[in-house]
């Protein structure tokens, strides 16, 4: 009998297929996942879930951590749930919760085989992370196993001490299928869509997430109105809030663009109505760790644009062919490359393009391998 826990921060959407494709995998006849926390107060999204999965929210506290700016939990009870079950692995979802540490040593008393699962990747640096730098090492070092969800995340921590044949690749993904059959039935019914969604233009960009600064969706914006001056049945789709929408808006309002479609925070089922209408999905990051976003656009069969920034883009953006990948902070740039891609006379075959590099590379049943792979490797180790 094989018994995993998984230790998370928050109850994650995103997250809910994955362990629940997990806990129904054959090799595992036990996962219980353990939440620090049921979510972050800047969270918008809906949480109404039925977990076919054992799980767990603490009793604990949180509180902003004042160096590295990121919420840290502390669930003193993780300790024990560990100790008092015979776990063949514990998957750790980073270490800068105490929490997560707390576990860690736990695992470590006890004898249970440790699975980092660490998102670190190079890209972004807090302002003192040198100081950090040896805590990182310490963690790598006495794991069990990585995991990791790109190549550039396993390239540093490789870097950072840890040991190649230790990492696997889990790529942050969604159950592709969903969104597939989804986009399907929205494609059948676009009149429809575009009527109730109350978007004039029949060529859209489309953006989806928080409104913050180092989204840069402001030299989107600059980048969409060098085109639209070219192509006057281009409309811009926003999807997401944030402290920076008003700026946005101002912004928009300043330069009098048209076409500029700010919607808030929408449903799911809302979201994947606007992607179906849309012909080009683009994240112009300064950084993003592993944004979801972007398998999620993939899955909607269409072209993606993103930055250097981003962690995740070599291995599912592959230049000319479903998409481009442009330097951070470059408006001329990503100017450029949208243009490229309306220009073509392949758009719908980039898009097919993207829906077949998800499925080789990013979709769940590679993301849950990963998992697996890891523990069959601390098993025989043990």
């Amino acid at each position: 009998m094989v018994k995993v826990a998984i230790i998370h921060n928050i109850v994650t959407p995103y997250r809910l297929e994955l362990f629940e494709r997990l806990s129904k995998h054959k090799y595992i006849d036990e996962l219980n996942v353990f939440y620090c926390l049921e979510r972050y107060n800047d969270r918008n999204w809906s949480l109404k879930y039925d977990a076919e999965y054992k799980y767990k929210i603490l009793p604990g506290y949180t509180f902003m951590f004042p160096m590295i700016k990121l919420p840290c939990s502390i669930n003193p009870s993780i300790f024990n749930e560990i100790r008092n079950n015979n776990y063949d692995a514990v998957i750790i979802c980073g270490f800068t919760d105490l929490t997560t540490q707390l576990a860690y040593f736990s695992c470590k008393i006890n004898r249970i085989p440790i699975i980092l699962w660490s998102e670190l990747s190079g890209v972004y640096l807090f302002k003192y992370h040198r100081f950090y730098n040896p805590v990182i090492a310490f963690f790598l070092k006495n794991s069990d196993a990585l995991m990791v969800p790109s190549t550039q995340s396993k390239e540093y921590h490789i870097k950072m001490g840890a040991s190649s044949n230790k990492i696997f690749v889990s790529p942050n993904t969604n159950d592709e299928q969903r969104y597939i059959d989804k986009i399907k039935k929205c494609k059948e019914n676009s009149s429809l869509i575009y009527g109730e969604l109350s978007v004039s233009t029949t060529k859209n960009i489309i953006f989806v997430g928080r409104f913050i600064k180092r989204k840069c969706v402001d030299h989107l914006i600059r980048a969409f109105i060098e085109i639209k001056a070219e192509m006057d049945d281009l409309g811009l789709i926003l999807i997401g809030d944030g402290p920076e929408k008003e700026n946005l808006q101002a912004l928009c309002k300043d330069l009098e663009v048209k076409d500029v479609y700010f919607t808030g925070f929408v449903s799911e089922e809302e979201k994947i109505k606007y992607y179906s209408i849309s012909n080009l999905f683009v994240l112009p990051s300064l950084w993003d760790i592993h944004p979801l976003v972007l398998p999620e656009a993939m899955a909607c069969s269409l072209p993606i644009i993103s930055t250097t920034g981003v962690a995740s883009v070599r291995d599912i953006i592959f230049d000319g062919e479903n998409g481009y990948i442009v330097n951070t902070e470059d408006v001329s740039q990503l100017s450029s490359a949208i243009k490229k891609v309306f220009c073509s006379d392949d758009i719908e075959l980039m898009g097919k393009r993207s829906l077949q590099i998800l499925n080789e590379k990013c979709s769940l049943d590679v993301a849950v391998e990963g998992f697996i792979n890891s523990v069959r490797l601390v098993r025989r180790e043990r």
